[in-house]
């Protein structure tokens, strides 16, 4: 009885101890049942889509260059990919470039995300001339609103605009329907004056005519960005709690991931693939989607 007590699902111990560990646990998967997901799929909530294609780190794959051309070669000596050298101030202008397209689209997303259709220009009596005392001024004037507000979080954007002349000032927007009391900024700022950029307000509220308006806010994020680098200051800052939410997944194919996205937005379409662009440097495909 002793044996027969231990006999599992019709097994013999000995049928059972000449399994693995693995199995007793479950089973660990094979190499060859390892499904390689490269690539990428990332969806937001504005409407905008990535896709991008990341093989496997092989630790094999090392760099090497000949000062005019740069080679990923494995243990093999093949060769994966190649591309030309840069010099060092092309390529820290490539990086400035990069930094400066995430902040513009950073700040696009969270307006549309957020409805920001009303904008003030926040200006000084006397000219102000130092980046570190205007950021200063909008963040003890956004505290004090906030407090106006009862403590009440609300979605804002605002950036820094610099004048040829060297003088600073901010442009601030807010969502359409944000009851705002004139004369209360402007007792709050306490600087200068305060203008509703009528102009600049978004009438129909539609996405493109907030995509408008972010435009014209972000224009100035180019203007000033070495500047603010150089200075350790913020060129910009959207209101924490506010951004568009953004969802991941990895697939093993191409057709699976676009499928993800059109299944997260149908009206997703391509509009701009890497391999159209001559100065795209990566060593890995990537496409962007847009919906409308």
């Amino acid at each position: 009885m002793a044996n027969e007590d231990l006999v599992e699902d019709g097994q013999r111990p000995s049928e059972r101890d000449s399994k693995s560990p693995g199995d007793a646990l479950g089973g660990f998967p094979c190499p060859e049942d390892i499904t390689v997901r490269p690539y990428v799929a990332t969806y937001s909530e504005v409407g905008r889509g990535s896709l991008c294609r990341i093989p496997p780190l092989d630790p094999s794959l090392r760099w090497v260059n000949d000062g005019e051309f740069s080679w990923l070669v494995n243990s093999e000596g093949e060769v994966v990919y190649s591309r030309p050298c840069v010099a060092d101030e092309e390529r820290i202008e490539r990086n400035r470039n990069r930094a400066e397209r995430r902040a513009k689209r950073r700040v696009e997303d969270f307006m549309v995300h957020n409805e920001i259709t009303k904008m003030w220009t926040l200006t000084y009596a006397e000219k102000c001339w130092s980046r570190t005392r205007c950021v200063a001024d909008i963040h003890a004037f956004m505290i004090e609103w906030k407090k106006y507000e009862h403590g009440r979080a609300f979605p804002y954007v605002w950036v820094i605009e610099q004048h040829k002349d060297g003088s600073f000032h901010v442009h601030l927007g807010v969502r359409g329907d944000h009851h705002t009391d004139f004369f209360a900024l402007k007792r709050l700022w306490g600087k200068g004056r305060i203008r509703f950029d009528a102009q600049r307000k978004s009438r129909d509220g539609s996405k493109r005519s907030i995509q408008r308006m972010a435009h014209y806010l972000t224009k100035y994020l180019t203007k000033t960005f070495d500047d603010a680098r150089d200075s350790g200051t913020h060129r910009y800052e959207v209101a924490e709690g506010f951004q568009p939410g953004t969802e991941t997944q990895h697939f093993a194919t191409h057709l699976d991931a676009v499928a993800w996205l059109m299944q997260k937005n149908s009206q997703l379409r391509c509009v701009w693939f890497s391999g159209d662009n001559p100065k795209w440097d990566a060593s890995w495909p990537c496409w962007c989607f847009e919906d409308g």
